[in-house]
């Protein structure tokens, strides 16, 4: 096949939904509205949008199509490009690790991302439309409705929030949340809230602290001096023992 081959092939494939529309708008006598690819003489393509309409002789007859066109093309390519951004931003929310939700004013989950059902074990089509202050822990119920309260005061502000949600199995977790206010944004109306499950990463500082605080008292109470000091022979620190054996308050001797 030649390119000029080719070419007429192109030409005729665009020509035939053309043909269609007009043959259907003679035969039927109802103006019809259509959209076509145009190739012109550079090889670039545009797309044309038009709307036909009939003009009838006396006895009703179709004589004429009278078709009113205009470029549509900067319109398709701004469409396909919000449908490219809307693909883009869709599989960064769905393959995200932390649960995204967008809440209304009143608390009410408007959307849920797949990372929350992994989080808090609620399928999306349980957890949308519910209110998530019911799952809130009540002892954090209150502080978080103030937090949130408070955000919607501020349009495009955003507050940090720690609170315990009730997981589908009765367990309590941990999240770690950033309230987002978008509600002054008619492309959004709501509040974007990004959290994630710290609920592990809190029970390990918790063991830290308590292992802290038995090593404390192991060293305060033992019968025998136990101390420490820098590289320079400084004493750094010094249990009561060896107060007591040195005779020397603790103070004095750090």
């Amino acid at each position: 096949m030649t390119y000029g081959d080719i070419q007429k092939w192109r030409k005729e494939i665009m020509k035939e939904p053309i043909k269609q529309v007009f043959e259907e708008t003679v035969r039927t006598g109802i103006g019809q509205r259509g959209e076509f690819r145009f190739l012109l003489n550079d090889g670039s393509v545009r797309f044309i949008e038009s709307q036909g309409s009939v003009i009838k002789d006396d006895k009703g007859k179709v004589v004429k199509v009278l078709v009113v066109s205009r470029d549509v093309t900067e319109r398709r390519r701004a469409e396909e490009e919000l449908r490219r951004s809307e693909k883009r931003f869709r599989a960064l929310i769905e393959n995200s690790s932390d649960a995204i939700a967008l809440l209304s004013p009143a608390g009410l989950v408007l959307y849920a991302g797949p990372s929350t059902e992994r989080i808090l074990g609620h399928a999306n089509e349980d957890f949308v439309g519910s209110k998530v202050f019911e799952l809130i822990h009540p002892e954090d119920r209150e502080r978080t409705i103030s937090l949130l309260n408070g955000l919607a005061q501020n349009p495009g502000h955003a507050v940090r929030i720690e609170c315990r949600v009730r997981h589908k199995d009765g367990s309590w977790r941990v999240i770690e949340a950033i309230a987002n206010n978008q509600l002054a944004d008619p492309a959004v109306a709501g509040v974007i809230i990004t959290g994630r499950d710290i609920t592990k990463r809190n029970a390990d500082e918790e063991e830290l602290l308590a292992s802290q605080e038995r090593y404390r008292e192991l060293f305060e109470n033992a019968n025998d001096m136990l101390y420490t000091h820098d590289k320079e022979g400084r004493l750094t620190s010094v249990n009561q023992t060896g107060e007591r054996l040195l005779q020397r308050s603790r103070v004095e001797l750090l």
